[in-house]
């Protein structure tokens, strides 16, 4: 994974990150900013001891006062780890265990049991000065009864109870402490849920989390993409709205079966604007990369100003506040925290090249 640090406020603004694995152990380097940056000239070891097996799937991410956060799971040992660097990547300091995990590297599920759906980990972060938040977003079996180990995958079986999920944890000391691990959606019905990806708008520290769902198909084999976003640091969720505008099956002939979905989706976010991408063969024919525009600003209900009101009152007789905005249908809006009029988000979904209908929540 690469990134580049975008805030101006950051010593380190410009500089590039990468981290990858390269056998078992997994690698950190950076290029300082400028025509004439460098590589470090030896990269740097990230995982030791704490890792055993592979520390594959790793992510890399830094905030506005240029802190570096290098995310990992591992395949043996199943765990979530993080470090951190605070000289703009020169040096890290010591793995700190986010999470276990059920399962390890990848996981088989109806709709993705050749490929097998990859377990990766992808990390946000958001710094002011009142807040030092880090978070972490990682899929893995339920976690339920007889679904706790690789043995119980369910595998092509659609009749397992045994099911994916997307967990996430936070930190609010800048990583040195993680809450305990949460499941984002988890729905009652035999659904999987996998490729997750999560983002933090720079500009506001909402956080953002896409992921496909087989939830739409009771044959558990044909998904979707799903939108959820937190605008209190992660404490609650919106409930899961759908991106895409048409399923996708990797299983069928004619499929890429030897790689179905791939390994990863992605999210981008800013001032209320996010973008994910992701696999779909909705036409089925080949794997095409597939877009969305998702406009979604955090919101003040008219008459109130704090989060304690937002969520605790309605925000228009028979419409219910969730999150940071209001929802139902109707001619519903709500003061945003610019001063302007905002409504319920809208989604926009869109071939790379071609742009697609408008959907509004």
């Amino acid at each position: 994974m690469v990134w580049t640090d975008k805030s101006a406020t950051s010593p380190f603004f410009g500089q590039t990150y990468a981290t990858w694995h390269n056998g078992a152990p997994a690698f950190a380097n950076r290029r300082t900013a400028g025509a004439g940056g460098t590589w470090l000239a030896a990269p740097i070891q990230i995982s030791g001891a704490e890792s055993t097996g592979t520390a594959i799937g790793a992510d890399i991410k830094s905030n506005s006062a240029g802190d570096v956060f290098v995310f990992w799971p591992t395949t043996t040992n199943r765990v979530v780890i993080v470090r951190k660097s605070t000289d703009g990547g020169n040096t890290y300091s010591p793995a700190v265990q986010i999470a276990t995990t059920f399962d390890g590297f990848d996981i088989g599920i109806p709709s993705f049991a050749n490929r097998r759906a990859f377990m990766y980990v992808s990390g946000g972060t958001f710094r002011s000065p009142s807040k030092d938040m880090v978070y972490a977003a990682w899929t893995d079996l339920s976690g339920d009864a007889g679904c706790t180990a690789a043995a119980n995958e369910p595998g092509a079986n659609v009749a397992s109870t045994c099911k994916m999920r997307v967990f996430f944890s936070r930190s609010t000391d800048g990583g040195a402490t993680w809450s305990a691990k949460v499941k984002l959606n988890n729905q009652a019905g035999l659904n999987d849920q996998f490729s997750q990806w999560l983002a933090v708008d720079e500009a506001t520290g909402a956080i953002g989390v896409i992921y496909q769902d087989t939830v739409g198909d009771p044959g558990r084999k044909k998904s979707d993409v799903w939108y959820q976003r937190s605008f209190d640091d992660g404490v609650t969720w919106s409930v899961a709205e759908k991106v895409s505008t048409a399923q996708t099956d990797e299983t069928i002939a004619g499929a890429d079966s030897g790689n179905q979905y791939g390994d990863y989706n992605a999210l981008s976010s800013n001032a209320g604007i996010l973008f994910p991408s992701w696999t779909d063969r909705r036409d089925g024919l080949k794997e095409e990369i597939y877009t969305a525009k998702i406009t979604d600003p955090a919101c003040t209900a008219p008459g109130y100003t704090d989060d304690h009101h937002r969520q605790s009152d309605s925000c228009k007789s028979g419409h219910g506040w969730l999150g940071s905005r209001c929802t139902g249908s109707g001619n519903l809006q709500c003061l945003s925290s610019t001063g302007h009029m905002c409504g319920p988000g809208s989604i926009y979904v869109a071939r790379v090249k071609h742009r697609g209908d408008q959907l509004r929540r």
